[in-house]
């Protein structure tokens, strides 16, 4: 019985998935840039609970304090999600799927590459991280199997613009508004 309601529910999943992978470029960008948000926003505040609840401090990640926010953004917002796309999404999920033709596994692979390689001296960097990868793998896989370019440049896009948040707070930090540290 619960495997047959997994299997619907997994049939489900991959039906809207399908679907999203189907619209148009804005919208399924920002139809996974919302969602992964979403997630990555739950993660981090559970993450958070379980670190107060065994007096854990919160690690705080200043990012690269040296460099300009010039720097800064043309690494992160214009030339990471390039290269990451690349190697932490299409290489990966091109390799997995010499072996499957599942999502499941590869979108598994590519999200734990993309979690492993984001370490910042705390483990919590990793799991955020590797939450986005699922994100952004399977965003990948599906639209991939609708548009060959597409699925670089949307998924591209939308590491760019979480790239582009965590910019913006950074950017915020060194200017010191007020309640953002």
């Amino acid at each position: 019985m619960m495997a047959a309601s997994l299997a619907g529910m997994a049939q489900m999943l991959d039906t809207g998935l399908q679907r999203l992978a189907s619209k148009g470029f804005v919208y399924f960008v920002l139809a996974v840039y919302s969602l992964s948000l979403l997630a990555k926003i739950v993660i981090g505040v559970l993450l958070l609970q379980v670190a107060q609840a065994v007096g854990q401090p919160v690690p705080l990640y200043l990012g690269d304090a040296q460099r300009s926010l010039l720097h800064l953004f043309l690494l992160s917002v214009c030339l990471a999600p390039w290269l990451e796309t690349l190697l932490h999404q299409s290489l990966p999920l091109w390799l997995a799927s010499r072996f499957t033709s599942r999502p499941l596994w590869p979108v598994l692979f590519s999200a734990s590459v993309f979690g492993l390689l984001h370490y910042h001296r705390f483990l919590a960097a990793v799991v955020n991280a590797a939450v986005v990868g699922v994100f952004l793998a399977a965003a990948y896989w599906y639209r991939a199997r609708h548009s060959k370019t597409g699925a670089l440049l949307a998924v591209t896009a939308v590491h760019a613009l979480h790239n582009s948040l965590a910019w913006l707070v950074t950017a915020a930090q060194r200017n010191g508004f007020a309640g953002i540290s």
